[in-house]
């Protein structure tokens, strides 16, 4: 396999922004997303005819799942693998950390669908909510599995116990998150909570992620807590922009159709005076209950300045995230590497 060279995406405009065009394009000598695709899904299947008959539907089941979801590079799963390559761990026992990442990420996203009822067109047709969560957990217990299979790499029982800790607090972390994400309604919860709400299920999750790689490929302490911190931000900026791409997204635009309270919306009700919070309210209730107002709901949250904001935020972590990758000096490859997952508006 050749070397891949990047460059730097510092200059990438948002609008223009598109993650498998971007590996394309800045230099990976190889079709980088397919080859780490494959391997990623060869490493899944392999694993699971080693516990489950290669006839089992069951097996084939998670994998046509996982397909689903496409390129797993716009899941972010590549992190751990990147971590562990900033800090000169071994490839393979990168590989495997980003493929258990991938797995509990794909079982997150697929409960994160059901609870947000926000089902995908394939799914209405062929796969009902009883199967998706059968499959989701049986994701959630492949993960620890790949995890264990790091000792034929080397890898110290203590370092694997440590792996193990980190995977199951980013689950907890992302199921206590999202479930503050279904209790909410605009009478209970402000922006505060819901900045809470956004580091638990995305946040730490993404940071743990950063940490297992980092972990894994022998990091020391200094390292390891910077690259945690990289990937909280990270994780923080892709949930701001996903709430963004939910609430002014020509083809998304769920957060609207459903009355999600999701970031724009607690901004709003916190800056509007109160006879407008009142409108922004009714307009919220008539969109959850699919009485139309979506349009108007939409301009009212683009003039309180929700949008700016939001924005203003994501560049903010993006600083921050920049800030505790110049303390570690990593080399200009892995520095690169990393800034190529950075989440950008897509539309």
């Amino acid at each position: 396999m050749q070397t891949n060279t990047f460059v730097s995406p510092a200059e990438e405009t948002w609008a223009e922004y598109d993650t498998l065009s971007l590996w394309k394009s800045r230099g990976l000598v190889m079709d980088a997303p397919t080859v780490f695709t494959n391997t990623l899904e060869g490493t899944v299947r392999s694993y699971l005819h080693r516990i489950l008959p290669p006839t089992s539907a069951y097996g084939e089941g998670i994998l046509s799942t996982l397909a689903d979801f496409g390129d797993p590079l716009s899941t972010g799963a590549r992190l751990p693998a990147l971590c562990c390559a900033a800090v000169g761990g071994d490839p393979a026992v990168g590989h495997l950390v980003s493929v258990a990442w991938w797995l509990l990420l794909s079982a997150a996203r697929i409960l994160d669908d059901i609870e947000d009822a926000h089902p995908s067109a394939a799914d209405q047709t062929r796969i009902i909510t009883a199967q998706r969560l059968n499959r989701a957990t049986g994701l959630q217990a492949l993960a620890p599995l790949l995890v264990m299979e790091l000792g034929a790499h080397g890898v110290g029982t203590e370092v694997q116990v440590e792996l193990l800790q980190a995977l199951h607090t980013a689950t907890l972390h992302a199921c206590n998150g999202q479930a503050q994400d279904l209790g909410a309604c605009p009478d209970t919860v402000d922006l505060a909570t819901g900045w809470r709400t956004v580091g638990a299920k995305s946040g730490t999750p993404c940071a743990v992620g950063c940490r297992m790689g980092a972990l894994a490929g022998g990091g020391t302490v200094a390292q390891v807590d910077a690259l945690e911190q990289f990937g909280y931000h990270l994780g923080v900026a892709n949930q701001i922009l996903d709430d963004v791409a939910g609430t002014w997204h020509p083809a998304d635009g769920q957060d609207i159709k459903h009355g999600r309270v999701a970031l724009p919306l607690l901004y709003a009700l916190e800056v509007l005076p109160p006879e407008e919070r009142c409108h922004l309210r009714d307009k919220v209730e008539k969109a959850r209950t699919g009485s139309g107002g979506q349009v108007d709901l939409r301009a009212q949250l683009l003039e309180s300045g929700a949008l700016h904001y939001l924005l203003i935020e994501v560049d903010r972590h993006r600083q921050t995230a920049e800030e505790a990758l110049q303390v570690l000096q990593l080399p200009s490859p892995s520095t690169q590497a990393l800034w190529s997952i950075w989440p950008r508006l897509r539309f």
